[in-house]
């Protein structure tokens, strides 16, 4: 393990005195899945639900300790043939973990 005030990624001139060995789970992984429903030619709905190994140890908190995943409903359409729109709801699943609480999401895409 590097000693305290110490960096050899990309910025070395980053440094910081706390040691966060104690805390930090050694790896983390990721899982992410997703389906898209066709409900026309222009109109498509969306769910999509991810979940990642716990990074934080240590606490007995099951708050903090836990795994975080989220849930998320949308729908996303095509408005002629330069611009797309996209909306999205996101929850966190459990509600008593790190990630973020809910998420509203908007996107307008035009293309030239």
């Amino acid at each position: 393990s590097r000693g305290p005030g110490t960096s050899t990624g990309p910025h070395p001139e980053l440094r910081s005195d706390l040691d966060l060995d104690g805390i930090l789970s050694s790896g983390a992984a990721f899982f992410m899945l997703g389906a898209e429903h066709s409900m026309g030619d222009n109109f498509s709905a969306l769910i999509q639900y991810s979940a990642g190994t716990p990074v934080l140890r240590g606490f007995r908190n099951r708050e903090v300790d836990q795994a975080a995943a989220n849930l998320v409903f949308g729908l996303a359409g095509r408005v002629g043939p330069v611009s797309s729109w996209e909306a999205s709801f996101q929850e966190d699943v459990p509600a008593d973990t790190l990630a973020i609480d809910c998420t509203l999401g908007a996107r307008l895409s035009l293309a030239w």
